[in-house]
C-alpha cells in the first residue's frame, strides 16, 4: 500500500489505530520514518483533547506510539536532524500540543501501568526540563509516600531522582526521607 494511502485510511481512525496491536506498530514506524508535516495530524488528533489522548497513553500499545512521536518530536524541534523550517514549525506545534495533554493529565499518568511510560519518556528527555520540572512539581513532590505503593509510579519517583534540577533533586529527597520517616514512625 502507497504511504498516501496508508495516510488517508489512518485519517479519521487515528486513536483506533494507535490502539490496536499490529496497527500502532505501523504508526510508530511512519513517525519514524515520515515528516512531521506528513504524520502531524495523528499527533494532532491523539491530541485533540484529554479523552482521545489519555484513551492512547494509557494503552499498552498507544503509550509507545506517543513515546515514538515525542522523540521524534523533540529531534526535529531541537535540531538533532535537519528539518527545513516548515518542518520544525509543525514539530514545534505537534510536539507543544503533546506536551500540553502530557502536563494536563501527568499525575493520572504517572499512576497508571501505560500512561507512566509516557510520563519517563518525557522526564528522560534532555531537552524537555520544563515539562520535567513541571512534572516533578505536580505529580511526584506531593505524592511521594503513595506513589511508593506501586512499581509504575516508583520508577517515575526514580527517574524523576535520576533527572532532575537540583533544586528539585534536594526537594524530592526531603519528601523521601520525610515519607520514610512516617513509616517507621507508623511502623513502631
Amino acid at each position: 500500500m502507497q504511504r498516501k494511502q496508508l495516510l488517508d485510511t489512518i485519517n479519521g481512525s487515528e486513536c483506533r489505530f494507535a490502539t490496536n496491536a499490529s496497527a500502532s506498530a505501523i504508526l510508530q514506524d511512519l513517525l519514524s520514518h515520515l515528516l512531521p508535516t506528513q504524520y502531524g495530524f495523528i499527533v494532532m488528533t491523539i491530541a485533540s483533547s484529554n479523552e482521545s489522548f489519555k484513551e492512547v497513553a494509557q494503552n499498552k500499545y498507544g503509550c509507545r506510539v506517543i513515546k515514538c512521536a515525542l522523540q521524534d518530536l523533540e529531534r526535529t524541534v531541537y535540531g538533532e536532524v535537519d528539518r527545513s523550517a516548515a518542518e520544525k514549525q509543525s514539530a514545534r506545534d505537534s510536539l507543544t500540543r503533546l506536551l500540553c495533554r502530557l502536563t494536563d493529565n501527568c499525575t493520572e499518568l504517572t499512576n497508571h501501568r501505560y500512561g507512566s511510560r509516557v510520563i519517563r519518556c518525557a522526564i528522560r528527555s534532555k531537552n524537555l526540563s520544563a515539562v520535567r520540572d513541571y512534572i516533578i512539581r505536580r505529580s511526584v513532590l506531593g505524592h511521594v509516600e503513595a506513589l511508593y505503593r506501586n512499581d509504575f509510579s516508583l520508577k517515575v519517583v526514580q527517574l524523576s531522582l535520576k533527572h532532575a534540577s537540583p533544586e528539585l533533586k534536594d526537594q524530592l529527597m526531603a519528601k523521601i526521607d520525610g515519607a520514610r520517616s512516617s513509616r517507621e514512625h507508623s511502623a513502631h
